[in-house]
């Protein structure tokens, strides 16, 4: 729809171990990344590479810290879709973008928006993706 900015999916991602890139790589990277709910920022499940590298698995909490993953709320939630969807429109007429924010002491702040995403869970975002774009084209 012109003039607004929807947001499909959202998710932490989380450096484990020595690394300091938060690269998820398909969980080659030992990193950690959390599902956001996109109503109130609140994380769901974690997910990373099996040890055994069979596959990837949930992770309740923060192997380094024993944070829990589920119900942890993220600070700025609010502030952060705004931002998103503030910029997304700075970009007409690209139509999606996958934005990395950090959510800072201050509040959330862009990092970059990358023309190529790969959502992790693209099984359950793409079909309301493909729905809204075609929303926009006109009917025969």
């Amino acid at each position: 729809m012109a003039g607004l900015a929807d947001i499909l999916q959202a998710q932490l991602k989380l450096i484990t171990g020595g690394n300091v890139t938060d690269n998820f790589e398909y969980g080659l990277t030992g990193n950690i990344q959390a599902q956001v709910s996109l109503a109130d920022g609140k994380l769901a499940h974690a997910i990373t590479i099996a040890p055994d590298g069979s596959g990837i698995k949930t992770v309740a909490a923060h192997p380094q810290t024993d944070i829990c993953f589920a119900g942890f709320q993220l600070p700025f939630w609010s502030e952060a879709r705004a931002l998103v969807r503030q910029a997304a429109l700075k970009f007409a007429p690209v139509r999606t973008i996958g934005w990395d924010i950090a959510l800072t002491p201050d509040g959330p702040v862009v990092l970059e928006g990358n023309i190529w995403w790969n959502p992790s869970n693209q099984h359950k975002c793409m079909g309301r993706l493909l729905d809204t774009l075609c929303s926009d084209l006109p009917m025969p």
